[in-house]
């Protein structure tokens, strides 16, 4: 005779096969103990949204683990949440409080009727606005009666994506009877309907998601971009590089040396400073901080010997992203940047070059105004931008549709990323590099020489 197990044993039985405990299985699907708990003893039965989670981390199909003869009319009495978030709970991620607070606020703020607000993650590649999102919709997700995530990196990645969600609502039962798209149909419901979160991942050209946004509905609509320009109707929201106690905690946490509960205080004086070391090279980029802990969790590797191979081995390091997060972010620091550099080559040339200008000069906030009176002195390559304010308006512009630099228009200050520079200046031959650090240090020596003629005549 066949033994037929309770929903609650293959739980208990699929967790056992990973070697899981009930700890790490909470934490991944974002529940607590106490509820793993509850299931793997047939106490009660998991919401259809982390029966979903389960399946997915089991690598099994959902009728094997709860067959309908099992679940029984519970499962049609249960509120039904539609869900397409493609990545599970980051258990790692670290801080960001006051952004997703932000975020928060920004879509409870008052707003007439029939009316959809609109919310931006803006920042550099790798900054982490996905994870913010991420975390966003598993924080705040039990508010919302549809949770609909589009990946727009390109219109073909978009249509499939809308073709998910017609789906999941429901909106594809007699195809052969509709007269409008699975666009047109998402977009019908989306107006006809409220409590919704609609999320577009990805977002570099504005203008591709206009045909896929609705024109009312009462629901939240959020966007991850590159772009620090977004319009009048987003409400924008500028992503930052971590603090230094938030990049610590990811690094340990993330390399397995702490757990996702220790707090700073009861870290040793040896391990902080070793930490310290590695974060001061990455400038508070959640990716690069996650891509470090990757390759010293893979490799068993201490800290303060990894600090002293990513000496020598900088470039190799950065490219190198680690197989434990194939399913989540796969692209390396480098690799994040690289499109970015090559469609700036494309579109606007002077960009590039003021880009690799930036890069050899000293880290940190640049004055526009001492840039620019820089330049004069060299070659013809830049002059372009020195004699004409409009250009270099439109070269500024063009890197911040990336944020690959801050500009801050009351002091005229221009900031780029010091992992940005290394990048950069990773992808020049040794000529180039030469090349653009001598213009770099034409444009130091001008504006020291400056300063002192004008101390100079101060004197007399």
């Amino acid at each position: 005779m066949r033994l037929i197990l309770s929903i609650g044993q293959r739980i208990r039985r699929e967790r056992m096969y990973l070697s899981w405990s009930q700890q790490l299985l909470a934490e991944t699907v974002g529940t607590s103990t106490t509820s793993i708990n509850r299931w793997e003893n047939d106490k009660t039965l998991p919401h259809p949204y982390y029966r979903k989670q389960l399946c997915v981390i089991f690598g099994k199909p959902i009728e094997e683990i709860f067959s309908p003869a099992d679940t029984g009319e519970q499962t049609e009495q249960r509120q039904h949440q539609v869900w397409n978030v493609p990545y599970l709970r980051n258990i790692y991620f670290t801080g960001r409080e006051d952004i997703l607070h932000a975020l928060h606020n920004a879509f409870l703020a008052t707003q007439t009727a029939d009316a959809t607000r609109f919310c931006a993650l803006s920042g550099l590649g790798g900054i982490g606005k996905t994870q913010v999102a991420i975390e966003y919709v598993y924080r705040y997700g039990h508010e919302y009666n549809a949770i609909l995530w589009a990946t727009a990196d390109t219109h073909q990645e978009l249509v499939a994506s809308f073709d998910t969600c017609a789906g999941l609502l429901g909106l594809l039962t007699k195809p052969e009877l509709s007269t409008q798209t699975p666009i047109q149909e998402v977009l019908h419901w989306l107006h006809t309907n409220q409590h919704w979160l609609l999320i577009f991942d990805g977002v570099d050209n504005l203008e591709m998601i206009s045909e896929f946004l609705p024109r009312r509905g009462e629901g939240h609509i959020l966007l991850t971009t590159r772009s620090q320009a977004t319009g009048s109707s987003i409400k924008g929201i500028n992503v930052t590089p971590m603090g230094q106690a938030e990049s610590f905690l990811l690094l340990l946490r993330r390399a397995k040396l702490i757990s996702n509960v220790t707090e700073l205080a009861s870290i040793s004086t040896s391990m902080r400073q070793d930490a310290e070391m590695i974060c001061a090279l990455f400038g508070g980029l959640p990716l690069a901080l996650d891509q470090a802990a990757t390759y010293i969790e893979e490799n068993q590797c201490e800290l303060r010997n990894y600090y002293a191979l990513y000496q020598g081995q900088r470039k190799a390091l950065l490219k190198r992203r680690g197989g434990a997060n194939k399913r989540g972010y796969s692209r390396s620091v480098a690799t994040t940047w690289t499109s970015s550099f090559q469609q700036i080559e494309q579109s606007n040339p002077i960009a590039a070059d003021l880009l690799r200008l930036l890069a050899f000069l000293p880290p940190g906030t640049i004055s526009q105004e001492v840039l620019v009176a820089g330049i004069v002195g060299l070659d013809e390559v830049l002059q372009p931008i020195a004699q004409n304010s409009l250009i270099l308006d439109d070269a500024i512009g063009e890197l911040l549709r990336y944020s690959l630099v801050g500009r801050y228009l009351e002091t005229k200050m221009l900031t780029i990323h010091p992992l940005v520079q290394q990048v950069i200046k990773d992808r020049l031959d040794e000529m180039a590099q030469r090349q653009w650090a001598m213009r770099a240090t034409q444009i130091v020596n001008h504006v020291l020489s400056a300063n002192l003629i004008l101390l100079g005549g101060q004197r007399k």
